[in-house]
């Protein structure tokens, strides 16, 4: 008995019967067993089965499906070899019944975060691109022999995550006297690689290697001025990009300013990650210059700016909160863990009493000293825009955390002043979406997550 791709497998083990069932004594005198799947395993198939087996064995010389009845159809794209070349089936095929198999053969169970209007079809193809920028080697130029697939597949790519890139290596043709004591730190060339994807709406990547073996050396995470350079240049035709990260990984002032120069004329980015990476500030680069950038007419319209994890120190602080002061980009901002010092803390709470746009802050695992703690308090009293602030691990006392929670809430309920008559089911309503808000920033895979943790990528 054919099962159907609508019928679930668990619900058929559900409804086999146990073994000790069919071991009773009136079970042998049965005639009609309603429960039995494979009755007709003996039986000689259908022709039309026959014809339909025949036509998925030879599908790639001869790809009939359209011309196929309904139910013949549904069956040829449940037995269908998930093998064969996306020359031939990404024209043809639209059912996710056929793109749901290809993906559960190749790549297992989806483990990826599913973007708005997702399909199977879109979750495989973008996987496939995934591993092929993955897998291309930069001494090859594996990137120029991309342009047919990826024109092919374009309609189909919108989010696309990149967790690492291989590092230079001799090629195999080279003799000994023509490798270079030194590899180059170049990977592959995005520009070839993103001009034909004009659909991309959010681009994650991390230069590096994984499951490196006894083969490991420093050079693997390394990345050269050339590369962000190329990167910079390479999003810039990306009309739709809205969410772009770079993170985890050696992004350090020089580099940034090397990606800043186009990064900066883009027109769509609402979402910038540069995450747990090395940027601090050296002169008019780093964090500094990232501050410089947003106060620029032309900058990108930021929305989130997500920069923790970074050694900005006091002085790369201070060229955000400069931009955060001066112009009104972005409205949300993580600078977690980015090595405050004495008097960046007492700075922050100058740039609340004066900003009036930002509407999220982390500033979480920095340290505040005591003066600072007590103004942190007072400039929230000015406040009226921020609405979630996140000073966990700050060494600010327990009960000024309340206080700014407090004032927080206020502003969550547009209040002008806190009002002790405010309702109990207000308060309870605010407190639940500021638990859900505290719950998203640690498992936000899609806004400011670093993406750190392994996955199958």
């Amino acid at each position: 008995m054919r099962f159907p791709h609508i019928i679930n497998d668990n619900t058929r083990i559900e409804y086999t019967p146990a073994e000790a069932a069919l071991d009773l004594q009136d079970e042998s005198d049965r005639k009609v067993k309603a429960e039995d799947f494979e009755w007709d395993s003996e039986l000689c198939p259908l022709l039309s089965t026959l014809c339909i087996q025949a036509i998925a064995k030879n599908f790639s010389k001869k790809p009939l499906l359209d011309e196929l009845p309904c139910h013949d159809r549904l069956y040829l794209l449940e037995i269908l070899s998930t093998d064969l070349d996306l020359e031939i089936v990404v024209p043809l095929i639209e059912n996710e019944i056929y793109w749901k198999r290809r993906y559960k053969d190749k790549f297992g169970v989806a483990k990826d975060t599913k973007h708005i209007g997702w399909t199977w079809k879109c979750l495989y193809l973008e996987k496939h691109v995934q591993k092929m920028i993955a897998e291309a080697q930069p001494q090859y130029s594996d990137e120029d022999g991309m342009d047919d697939i990826l024109k092919l597949l374009n309609p189909y790519i919108h989010k696309l995550r990149v967790a690492e890139l291989q590092s230079w290596k001799p090629p195999l043709t080279w003799e000994k006297h023509d490798i270079p004591s030194v590899y180059p730190t170049d990977h592959i060339d995005f520009n070839p690689i993103l001009l034909p994807l004009e659909y991309i709406e959010e681009l994650d990547i991390t230069y590096g290697m994984r499951n490196v073996g006894t083969e490991f050396t420093w050079n693997m995470f390394k990345l050269s001025v050339v590369d962000c350079r190329r990167l910079g240049k390479a999003i810039l035709p990306l009309k739709l990009l809205k969410i772009f990260r770079l993170h985890g990984c050696a992004v350090d002032d020089d580099r940034v300013r090397a990606l800043s120069q186009n990064l900066i004329k883009h027109k769509t980015i609402v979402e910038l990650d540069l995450s747990h990476c090395l940027i601090a500030d050296q002169g008019v680069t780093g964090a500094e210059g990232i501050g410089y950038a947003l106060l620029q007419d032309g900058c990108c319209p930021l929305v989130h700016l997500d920069l923790r994890l970074n050694p900005l120190g006091h002085d790369g602080v201070m060229g955000i909160f400069r931009a955060l002061v001066r112009g009104s980009k972005p409205e949300e901002i993580n600078i977690a863990a980015c090595l405050f010092e004495d008097n960046t803390a007492d700075r922050l709470c100058q740039v609340l009493m004066l900003n009036s746009t930002l509407k999220w802050l982390d500033v979480s695992c920095n340290w505040f000293s005591e003066s600072a703690s007590e103004s942190i308090l007072q400039s929230m009293a000015t406040n009226k825009s921020l609405h979630w602030l996140d000073l966990r691990d700050t060494d600010i006392p327990h009960e000024i955390v309340e206080g700014v929670n407090k004032y927080l809430l206020r502003n969550r309920l547009g209040l002008d002043d806190l009002d002790e008559s405010i309702t109990s089911d207000e308060k309870e309503d605010a407190e639940v979406e500021d638990e859900d808000e505290s719950k998203l920033v640690e498992t936000i895979p899609e806004k400011i997550q670093a993406n750190e943790s392994s996955d199958e990528d």
